[in-house]
């Protein structure tokens, strides 16, 4: 979650609408479930393990099932928004062409 927090809230400008209540880990104090907005967008996060669960290594099923998701968030103008993103922190190649026409900006 704190990875997720400084990604959506410090970088990308989400606000955080409501949340769980705060619990103390191994590692950090976070809530394992909120819902942020920036503008009308929307999005809600969940913690993938409970409180001091999060095992050492990452499971290789879990993380082979879930390989192929994605999410995208659009924006009028991807090139404004990379340059934007860019000088707040982001680590990212400029946005390239998908051979399905989408223009993208990975992360």
């Amino acid at each position: 979650m704190l990875t997720s927090l400084a990604f959506y809230r410090d970088i990308l400008g989400f606000e955080i609408v409501s949340a769980s209540p705060e619990v103390e880990t191994a590692e950090g104090r976070f809530s394992h479930w909120m819902w942020l907005r920036f503008g009308s967008a929307e999005l809600m996060l969940n913690t993938q393990y409970d409180s001091d669960e999060r095992p050492e290594q990452p499971d290789g099923t879990r993380v082979t099932i879930h390989s192929d998701t994605s999410f995208y968030i659009g924006c009028p103008d991807i090139e404004v928004a990379y340059e934007q993103l860019s000088k707040l922190g982001l680590k990212a190649d400029p946005p390239r062409m998908t051979p399905y026409g989408l223009k993208v900006l990975t992360p």
